[in-house]
C-alpha cells in the first residue's frame, strides 16, 4: 500500500525527487511513498477563444480585455464561462495520475526549482 503519492508537475522534476529519495517508490519516515510524473498543464480553458468569452458578436468584451488597460481592470469574471477541457494528449496522463491516486493516504504536489 502507498501512503503518499509524490505527484511531480514534470518528468524531470520526478527524476530529481526520485534522486533525493533513493528511487521512485520506498519508504520515508516509516511511511511508503511513490512518485509520479504530469507533464505540465493538462487542463485548459475551452475554445472558440484564449479568453473564453461568452457569446460576444461585436468583439467588444474580446478587445478590451486584450488590452490589459487600467481602466478595464479589473475584469468582471461574469463575463466568461470558465469552461475547461483537457488539452490534446492528457488523457493518458491524468487517467495514470487517478489509477495511482487509488488508496493512498496522502498526494502531495511537488514541484522543482527551475534555475
Amino acid at each position: 500500500m502507498i501512503d503518499y503519492l509524490i505527484l511531480a508537475e514534470k518528468p524531470s522534476a520526478a527524476k530529481k525527487m526520485a534522486v533525493a529519495f533513493g528511487s521512485y517508490q520506498g519508504t520515508y519516515a516509516h511511511k511508503n511513498f511513490r512518485i509520479v510524473a504530469s507533464h505540465g498543464q493538462l487542463i485548459t480553458f475551452c475554445e472558440p477563444n484564449d479568453h473564453n468569452m461568452l457569446k460576444d458578436p461585436q468583439l467588444q468584451l474580446m478587445t478590451r480585455y486584450s488590452s490589459w488597460n487600467l481602466e478595464d481592470l479589473p475584469w468582471d469574471p461574469h463575463d466568461f464561462t470558465w469552461k475547461q477541457q483537457l488539452i490534446t494528449g492528457s488523457r493518458k496522463v491524468l487517467d495514470q495520475i487517478k489509477a495511482a491516486t487509488s488508496g493512498i493516504e496522502a498526494l502531495i504536489i511537488a514541484t522543482d526549482d527551475d534555475p
